[in-house]
Order: structure tokens, then sequence, then C-alpha cells
């Protein structure tokens, strides 16, 4: 089962401030086929259709989400895509558009994909025809065909096992010495408050409490030196930040989580993302706030007083937008 968004950019592009807010948080295989006939369906200028676009295809080229988000909307992405490329006068943008695409196709293509419990499941199939049509029109615009390594999952997972959150980042080549796997093991330790999240009150236990404050003293501890490389250090850094902004309740606490992780985003964050993947991180954390008042006023004076140019900008259209 997978999220069906249509309705939300069928709304949103009948206002361009709203369509372009919609555009500017897609985060899902999902949102691409809708986000893409919406821009195409709405009544703009030929300039700001063309930036929407561009954002869009941006925003594909490094997505990296679920494989049966991703299977799910290939069909109506690709058939989306073409459609856009068919609209642009500009041979510039369909090429563009074209090696976004491609980029986001060999990423899941090649990436962990889900296996199929019988030969009769009509998936494969489909996805071979559209493959095949995709070949075709990269062949014809002079690009590179999909190659069989490109096509080919490196790892296939049977439906109910799929790997948990916490195998990935095991298996993903961080973790390896013994600081940074206590570090993540205290972290996880703290899903198990059964209002972790968005609490209506807050029923932590002292014990709880304190595994918070053993967490921040080692973390305090924790340099780059530890780490095989200031790579694995940065990533380590920004996983375990994020994920206790997802597990500490609303209150003091998670002000201080959301804070940490918006500092590390303005300094040590830009070397870890490009300009696209930090900007999504940055969404992220503003999508985040955006239920709670007191987060969200303490979330916009923080960005607003960051010193950083981008996040400020970013208060301030969130801001307009709410004006």
């Amino acid at each position: 089962m997978v999220p069906g968004p249509a309705g939300v950019f069928d709304i949103a592009r009948h206002s361009h401030d709203l369509l372009e807010r919609q555009v500017l948080s897609v985060h899902s295989s999902t949102e691409l086929a809708p986000a893409f006939e919406a821009v195409l369906a709405a009544e703009l200028p030929a300039t700001e259709s063309r930036a929407l676009l561009t954002a869009l295809g941006s925003t594909m080229r490094s997505l990296a989400d679920d494989d049966v988000s991703f299977t799910d909307g290939l069909g109506p992405t690709w058939a989306a895509v073409k459609h856009a490329m068919d609209s642009s006068n500009e041979g510039s943008l369909a090429d563009f558009l074209l090696d976004a695409f491609r980029s986001y196709l060999v990423l899941h293509l090649s990436g962990e994909r889900c296996s199929m419990r019988s030969p009769l499941v009509t998936g494969p199939l489909a996805e071979s025809d559209t493959l095949t049509d995709i070949d075709g029109t990269l062949s014809s615009r002079d690009r590179p065909k999909l190659s069989p390594k490109e096509r080919t999952a490196s790892r296939r997972v049977e439906p109910g096992n799929e790997v948990r959150p916490r195998d990935v980042l095991v298996d993903s080549g961080l973790w390896q010495t013994r600081i940074s796997k206590n570090l993540l093991a205290q972290v996880a330790a703290l899903r198990t408050h059964n209002q972790s999240g968005r609490p209506v009150d807050d029923r932590r236990t002292p014990e709880w409490s304190e595994r918070l404050s053993q967490f921040y003293a080692l973390m305090g501890t924790w340099a780059r030196s530890d780490e095989p490389s200031i790579e694995d250090y940065l990533r380590e850094r920004v996983i375990l930040l994020s994920m206790l902004v997802e597990v500490i309740p609303s209150g003091a606490d998670r002000l201080r989580a959301l804070g940490d992780l918006l500092v590390f985003l303005k300094s040590d964050g830009r070397q870890v993302f490009g300009a696209n993947l930090w900007a999504s991180r940055l969404r992220a954390v503003i999508d985040t706030c955006r239920n709670s008042p007191i987060e969200w006023e303490w979330l916009m004076r923080a960005l607003l007083d960051s010193g950083d140019p981008v996040m400020r900008l970013y208060a301030q259209l969130e801001q307009l937008s709410g004006a």
C-alpha cells in the first residue's frame, strides 16, 4: 500500500505559492508524477513553469526512497517525465529531465529491491515494458541505454522480511567502532518509551530521562578521530541527531535536539550533503515542527537568527506563505 498524493497536487496547481511549496517538498516517488502533471496543468508563465520543472528534476535525480513506492510510481512517473519533455520548447530542459530521470532510475534499480513471491505477479512484466520504452527514448536522444548492471538489484528482500531502519544503518558500512555502536544502541533504546514522538502529555520515567542524559554525555566525548574517516563521523552524527528528534517527546529536550540538528546542518551538514539533499534535510526539520505552535515559533526564530542566509530565506518564505 502506498499513499495517493494526486489530490493534493490537483488542488495546489490553482495557486502558484501552494504549488511551489508542494513541489519543493517532494520526498517520495509517489509524488513525482502528480507533481510534474500539476506543474504542466497550471497556468504559469514559461519561466516559472521551467523553474518548477527544473526543481523537480533536481529532486528526482537524488531521490532515494523505498522500492515499493518506486515500483508503484515507475510507469506514471515515466509518463509524466515524457509529457514534460514533449511539452518543453527547450531541448536543454528536456535533456536535463531525461538525464535526471535516468540517474533516479539507476539509483533505484541497482539498489535494494523487493522480491516477488510469485511469477504470476504482473509487476516485473509491466516494469520490463516500461524499461524497454525508456531505453528507446534514451537511444533516440543519444543517451546510453541501461546496462545489465544498472538494471540489477544489489540485494533482494522477501516481502515481510524487509530490513528495519536500524539494520539498514548497521549494514551501510557505518557504525564500525565501539563508541558509534554504543551511541546507536542508546538512542535506539529511547524508542521503548511508549509515548515517543508527539505525546499529548509527558509520562517519561526518571530512568528514561537518565538514559537520555547518558547518551548526551557519551556523545559529548565522541570525536572525529574516533571514526575511520571524518565522513563516517559526520554521517553517523546526523543520523543520531535525526533519530533523537524522532524519539524525544515535545518539550525542552526535543527543542534541544532540534537545535543540535540545526547547528549541524548550518556547519558540518554542508560537508555531508549536496545542495539539494541539504535543502531536503532542512525542509524535513521544518515539516517536523508544523503541528506544534510552540516548536514552530521556536524554529522560525532559530532560522531567522541562524546567520545562515538560506535558512533565513526558508523562514521568510514560510512566514509569507502563512500570512
